[in-house]
């Protein structure tokens, strides 16, 4: 039980009445649930507005004012990154509490050391735990409690920049003049920001006082998006809510995901859909849980993701009888670009190591992070969309643990693009002789979606292809091709002793020891059987086999 509690205790059990609570928070950069709110809306309604000096709770017994400043590791967002507070409750002194590693904490304008014990309140330091649900908080162990007797305790949980709890008797903020109690009504440019320094508790200059904090507008995908999410956040606000409230609350959670901060919803929506494809090609589609299918698709443009949102395309070229590797993928649609006066999204095109490797945004060659001067980040920021769409980092990276289920020796990847969306899609491109792609995308960006990934509704015996006779079900017609380099599918002919039983035989064996299988057909399982037969036809027709040990020098798998 700590300070207040105890006081609280000795309060009920010496036949007094104790006074109700209220809360106020402060979260992130910077959410206030306000004295009027209950703990289950949580810190929805935001400050943003300009850098400057805010009261958060402005009454006689009790002043507690924030100081808002931007961090631009964050996305450009402004946080409490000092906390002043005075009153009555404190003889109207000024106790000044600066983040971690920027300052002393003073008591009108002495340094104080903790645990701090007065007779107008005491103050420890310890571990604060996360008061309320939040994505960005954190227990922090150089966190402090502020108690004055019964009427008020105040929690900082700190670090670079602070959360607040507020706690106090509800007579003390009944006249609240601070944001805890009187709504921002102009949710980017709150009330009373404080630059002069009469004004304020902080008795040094705020650097930034004055600065608005930037802007970012919502592509058409992302502000379409956003509003879904932010509108569903907000749709179990009970009718006693004003209706205004709640349209500033959308608004300001719509600018979180405009700014790609943490507290969009949208970090929480739905779940992942992965895909992989590599090797001859291997692919392990959105509803498999394992690449067990050998495709052999015909060489040409194929499909590898078609959707509402994405397309991507991928050239297969075939070296060795019909084995086809990947040797160029590119990506276009909503999530990549909005569209032109013409209709079209930007392309962004990973060309193969055959044609000189490079990345390139509507045919302009981009430089790679190993070609620039000063670029010691072994995974260093390649590219970075001004439009906030996407952006491109490349380096070295192990493989991609689904190539391990499929027990098939592959080398680690020194060439690896990493191409990430904002609105909740990732990929993976390794580079060699081939190229293989691996795909984490949100599932509601998959509306719609067919290509050789599958089209995500939960059967996998519909994915992949039944034969490599039939393997051409997502080729690209010359008309609808944006992979630079495309061409339409052209028919390899299988050679006809990849057929037979007889010519397979040879295979089997290796291939039930690689996969650790025994008995005959009939006691495998259908997964196992389809293994089975794709590894058998691999060997034959010169692709991926146990008997190739790959190496560095092996790219293609």
């Amino acid at each position: 039980m700590n300070l207040l509690q105890t006081t609280v205790h000795k309060h009920l059990t010496s036949g007094h009445v104790a006074e109700t609570k209220k809360t106020c928070v402060v979260k992130g950069d910077p959410h206030v649930k306000m004295w009027s709110q209950t703990d289950a809306d949580g810190a929805r309604l935001g400050l943003y507005g300009t850098y400057a000096d805010y009261w958060l709770v402005n009454t006689d017994q009790l002043k507690v004012m924030g100081r808002i400043g931007g961090v631009s590791y964050a996305g450009d967002m402004g946080v409490v990154k000092g906390t002043a507070i005075s009153g009555s409750l404190i003889a109207n002194k000024v106790l000044i509490i600066p983040p971690t590693n920027n300052g002393d904490i003073t008591l009108d304008g002495v340094t104080i050391s903790l645990p701090f014990v007065s007779t107008e309140f005491n103050m420890t330091v310890g571990v604060t735990k996360n008061f309320q649900t939040f994505p960005v908080m954190k227990d922090r162990e150089n966190s402090f409690t502020i108690t004055m007797g019964t009427k008020a305790e105040i929690l900082i949980n700190q670090d670079v920049f602070q959360h607040l709890q507020i706690m106090v008797d509800e007579s003390i903020v009944a006249d609240d003049k601070g944001l805890c109690k009187v709504m921002c009504r102009d949710w980017f440019r709150c009330q009373d920001p404080i630059c002069d320094l009469k004004d304020s508790l902080f008795v040094t200059k705020h650097d930034q006082c004055g600065e608005e904090i930037s802007r970012v507008k919502c592509n058409k995908l992302r502000l379409k998006l956003a509003t879904e999410d932010c509108k569903k956040l907000f749709a179990d606000i009970g009718p006693d809510e004003k209706a205004g409230k709640v349209g500033m609350g959308i608004q300001n959670c719509i600018e979180d995901c405009c700014s790609a901060r943490d507290q969009c919803p949208d970090r929480n929506v739905d779940g992942t859909a992965t895909c992989l494809i590599f090797g001859d090609p291997h692919i392990k589609g959105f509803d498999t849980p394992k690449p067990d299918t050998a495709t052999f698709s015909p060489t040409g443009t194929h499909y590898l993701v078609k959707s509402d949102f994405l397309s991507i395309q991928a050239n297969y070229i075939s070296d060795k009888l019909i084995k086809a590797q990947i040797e160029g993928i590119a990506f276009t649609g909503a999530l990549v670009s909005d569209a032109g006066t013409d209709g079209k999204h930007r392309v962004i095109y990973f060309r193969p190591a055959s044609l000189g490797s490079g990345v390139f945004l509507d045919g302009v060659h981009q430089m790679s992070c190993k070609q620039v001067e000063g670029c010691a980040d072994p995974n260093g920021l390649f590219y970075d969309d001004p439009k906030g769409h996407f952006n491109i980092t490349y380096g070295s990276g192990d493989d991609i643990p689904e190539l391990l289920q499929d027990k098939r020796p592959v080398p680690q990847r020194k060439n690896v693009y990493t191409l990430t969306f904002f609105q909740g899609a990732k990929f993976l491109i390794h580079e060699g002789t081939g190229q293989s792609i691996y795909m984490g995308i949100g599932t509601r960006l998959l509306s719609g979606v067919t290509g050789e990934c599958g089209n995500f509704n939960g059967i996998a015996s519909d994915d992949g292809h039944a034969s490599v006779m039939t393997a051409n079900a997502n080729c690209v017609s010359q008309a609808d091709i944006f992979i630079p380099d495309g061409f339409e599918c052209l028919a390899v002919e299988i050679p006809t002793g990849c057929k037979k039983k007889k010519v397979l035989t040879p295979f089997r064996k290796q291939c039930k020891r690689h996969f650790n299988l025994t008995g005959s057909n009939k006691d495998m399982t259908g997964t196992e059987r389809s293994m089975l037969k794709d590894c058998m036809q691999d060997c034959c027709l010169g692709g991926t086999c146990p008997d190739k040990q790959a190496d560095a020098s092996d790219e293609a798998y």
